[in-house]
């Protein structure tokens, strides 16, 4: 009998041996994988630090814990890169690249000097938000152009614009007096002016040569 107990009992404390391994290393916990582990503290206002460009994004831990966060949604328009979780004397930063598709789970700090996981002090995410616009613009001639942001193209009819030639006026002067030998045709027909004065010069002849005028002239 008291060696069916003595049996037992060995057997009993191999088996709690046996099991307690596996309990420990069960309940000690690791850092997490998935993040970079800093000493001190960090806030939102040190985004562009972590992750240039970027600016701290408000999100929604989706199942409140005092050790872990859980994210499973990201507002429209923002593209968060990071993700800080602050406990202990430490914070823990994950790059979102990292963590892949959403849902983000049972995201927490750095082990504190216990080799325990901190209550979370803090935490906040880091993200881009999206400003990309399309511009359209319409020109004089209808046509409509989309182009990138910063960028705008305008469509110009060229117009061309024909001199016009000055009037030229012609102007001539008056010809000066012995230009022109040829009289001016007054209409007027001098013909007859001759024939009376050939006339008046034959009878002229026929009276002087007659005898009563030369005895005439004989008596003065």
């Amino acid at each position: 009998m008291v060696t069916l107990r003595r049996v037992g009992a060995a057997a009993l404390l191999a088996g709690l041996l046996t099991c307690l391994p596996s309990v420990a290393l069960a309940q000690t916990p690791e850092e997490d994988p998935r993040a970079t582990q800093h000493d001190g503290n960090a806030v939102a206002k040190d985004c562009p630090q972590l992750w240039p460009g970027s600016t701290a994004v408000q999100l929604t831990d989706s199942d409140p814990s005092k050790q872990y966060i859980d994210i499973t949604s990201v507002p429209d328009g923002v593209e968060v890169v990071g993700v800080v979780v602050k406990g202990g004397d430490g914070y823990n930063t994950y790059d979102a690249p990292d963590l892949g598709a959403l849902p983000w789970l049972d995201l927490y700090s750095p082990l504190n000097n216990g080799g325990n996981i901190p209550d979370v002090s803090h935490w906040f995410a880091c993200g881009v938000k999206d400003t990309t616009t399309t511009t359209t613009t319409t020109t004089s001639s209808g046509t409509t152009t989309t182009t990138a942001p910063g960028e705008t193209t305008t469509d110009v009819t060229p117009t061309t614009d024909v001199p016009t030639s000055p009037e030229v006026t012609t102007t001539t002067a008056p010809g000066a007096p012995g230009e022109d030998d040829d009289l001016a045709d007054t209409g007027a027909n001098p013909g007859w002016l001759l024939l009376t004065g050939l006339l008046l010069l034959a009878g002229g002849g026929l009276a002087l040569f007659s005898p009563k005028v030369r005895a005439a002239f004989a008596r003065r």
